[in-house]
């Protein structure tokens, strides 16, 4: 914990192989929405970035920005990432 806080708050950086961890495409991909990507990218992203939190109300299934390796920031539940407002 003592490692993320100083890399998150002191050093202000992202975690070695985050960008390795992101999706990879080439032009010769199939297209894909742009909020299938940035669900991608998010779910990638979210187990090697514990600060990483989001949320989109009650839209957060149709626009995919749901972290699937966490569950729902809630009353007297903490640890969940994902906010609903």
């Amino acid at each position: 914990l003592a490692k993320q806080f100083q890399r998150m708050a002191v050093d202000k950086t992202l975690p070695t192989g985050w960008v390795d961890a992101l999706p990879k495409c080439t032009p010769e991909d199939k297209a894909k929405a742009t909020r299938l990507w940035s669900q991608d990218c998010l779910n990638a992203l979210a187990p090697i970035m514990p600060e990483l939190v989001g949320g989109s109300a009650d839209l957060a299934p149709s626009n995919m920005t749901l972290m699937k390796c966490t569950g729902d920031f809630l009353k007297e539940s903490y640890e969940g990432r994902n906010f609903r407002f």
